[in-house]
C-alpha cells in the first residue's frame, strides 16, 4: 500500500501538473496568432454559412446585388462608360458611374483573372477579413474592449446591415479596413502613414475624408502634432485626382454629386420626419432609436478620442442623410458607436449566449433582404455579355 508520503506527494505532482495545464490554456486562449487565425475563420465560416441557400438555389442572386456589378462594370472599363452600357435601361448615364469610387474596382481589375464576378465576391471577402483583424489590433492596443476577440467577432453581425454588405459586392469592408488601418497608425504615432490611410479610405466611400476632420480637430488641440498638420492634406489629395479624372474623363470635376447630391436633406432627421408627417409609425420609431442608440453611443466614446471625433463627425453627417436605407450609411461608425461604447453589456456572459438566437436572425434578415435589391436578370446577362 502506498505510504502517506507518496499519497502527498501524488497529490503534488497531480496539482502541478493540472496548474502546468491550466497555464498552457491561458497562455493559448491569449495568443494573438490564435486569435487572429479564430476570427479568419470566423469570416470564412459566416461568408459559407451566408452563401449556403444561394449555393442550392440561384447564386447569381449574390452577384446581382447592387451595387456590386456597378463596380464590376467600372473595374472593366476604367470609367470609359459608352452611352448605351449595359445598365442605361435604368436611365442612367455614363456619369452616373462617378459615383463609384475607384479603389474598390481597381482591387477586383487586380484580381480579375479569376473572373470579374469572382473577383468581387473574393476582394469582398479578402478585406472583410483584414478589417476584422486590423479592428481586433486596433481594439488591443487602445485597451477599448474587455475581450478584443468577442468585439471583433460580434462586429460581423452588428448591425444586422453589416452582414449582407460583406458578403456581396459593396465598399464597406475595405472601408472599414482602411478606417481602421488609419487609426492603427496614428494610435502607433504614425501620422503621415494615418494621412494616407485615411486617404485611401475616402477613394473608397466618400465619407472617408471626413476622418481627416476629425484629425485636424485633434491636431488643433495637441500643440505637439501641430508639425504634421500640412500631411493631412494627404486625406483628401486622393480624391482631389479622383475628381480631376473626373474632369477629363466625364467634363465634369463635380460628376460624383451630380447623381449622390439628391441623398443629402438640407435640414437633420429629415428622413424621420417625412415618416413621422406620413403617419408610418413603424419607421418613424424605427429612425427614433436608431438616432438614439447610436447616438448615446457615441456621446460615451468621448474618452476616446480618436474613436470618439470621427463617431461624432460621421454621426452628424448621417443626420442629413435622406434615403430609406440610412442604417447603411451609419455602418462606418458601428464598430465604435455600438461595439465599442456598449462593451459593458455586450461583454457580459448573458448576452454572449443570447447572441447565438441573434445571429441567427442576423442570417435571416440577410438573406430575406438579398432578393429584393437585384439587377434585373435581363439586364444582367447584357451586363456578363459586356464584360
Amino acid at each position: 500500500m502506498p505510504t502517506r508520503a507518496n499519497r502527498i506527494k501524488e497529490k503534488t505532482k497531480i496539482k502541478r501538473h493540472s496548474y502546468m495545464l491550466k497555464k498552457s490554456v491561458q497562455s493559448a486562449l491569449n495568443n494573438e496568432k490564435l486569435h487572429l487565425w479564430f476570427l479568419a475563420g470566423v469570416c470564412a465560416l459566416s461568408t459559407l454559412i451566408f452563401y449556403i441557400p444561394f449555393m442550392f438555389g440561384d447564386f447569381t442572386q449574390i452577384f446581382r446585388s447592387w451595387d456590386g456589378p456597378n463596380y464590376v462594370y467600372v473595374a472593366k472599363t476604367l470609367y470609359n462608360i459608352p452611352a448605351n452600357h449595359p445598365f442605361a435601361p435604368y436611365k442612367t448615364t455614363p456619369e452616373y458611374f462617378a459615383c463609384h469610387l475607384p479603389l474598390y474596382p481597381m482591387f477586383i481589375r487586380l484580381f480579375s483573372f479569376m473572373g470579374y464576378m469572382n473577383s468581387m465576391l473574393f476582394v469582398t471577402l479578402l478585406f472583410k477579413v483584414l478589417s476584422t483583424l486590423t479592428l481586433y489590433m486596433l481594439l488591443k492596443e487602445t485597451k477599448s474592449v474587455k475581450s478584443p476577440l468577442w468585439s471583433a467577432a460580434i462586429a460581423l453581425f452588428i448591425p444586422a446591415r453589416y452582414l449582407l454588405n460583406h458578403s456581396i459586392g459593396a465598399t464597406e469592408a475595405p472601408f472599414l479596413f482602411f478606417i481602421f488601418s488609419s487609426m492603427l497608425a496614428h494610435h502607433r504615432g504614425r501620422y503621415i502613414l494615418a494621412y494616407a490611410l485615411g486617404g485611401f479610405a475616402g477613394i473608397t466611400r466618400i465619407v472617408g475624408v471626413l476622418i481627416g476632420a476629425a484629425y485636424f480637430i485633434m491636431t488643433a488641440l495637441d500643440r505637439k502634432k501641430w508639425k504634421y498638420a500640412p500631411a493631412l492634406a494627404l486625406v483628401i489629395l486622393p480624391l482631389l485626382a479622383t475628381f480631376t479624372f473626373y474632369h477629363f474623363r466625364f467634363g465634369d470635376f463635380f460628376a460624383y454629386f451630380s447623381w449622390n447630391a439628391k441623398l443629402l436633406a438640407w435640414r437633420p432627421a429629415q428622413i424621420f420626419l417625412a415618416a413621422a408627417s406620413s403617419g408610418n409609425k413603424h419607421d418613424t420609431e424605427f429612425y427614433i432609436i436608431m438616432y438614439a442608440v447610436y447616438g448615446f453611443g457615441v456621446a460615451m466614446l468621448w474618452r476616446r478620442k480618436t474613436f470618439f471625433w470621427y463617431s461624432v463627425i460621421m454621426y452628424a453627417f448621417c443626420l442629413f442623410i435622406y434615403h430609406d436605407d440610412v442604417s447603411r450609411y451609419f455602418i462606418p461608425i458601428a464598430p465604435f458607436a455600438l461595439i465599442v461604447a456598449y462593451d459593458g453589456i455586450l461583454s457580459k456572459n448573458v448576452v454572449k449566449w443570447m447572441s447565438i438566437p441573434f445571429i441567427a436572425l442576423v442570417f435571416i434578415f440577410a438573406w430575406r433582404m438579398v432578393p429584393h435589391n437585384l439587377v434585373v436578370d435581363w439586364v444582367y446577362v447584357n451586363f456578363i455579355n459586356a464584360l
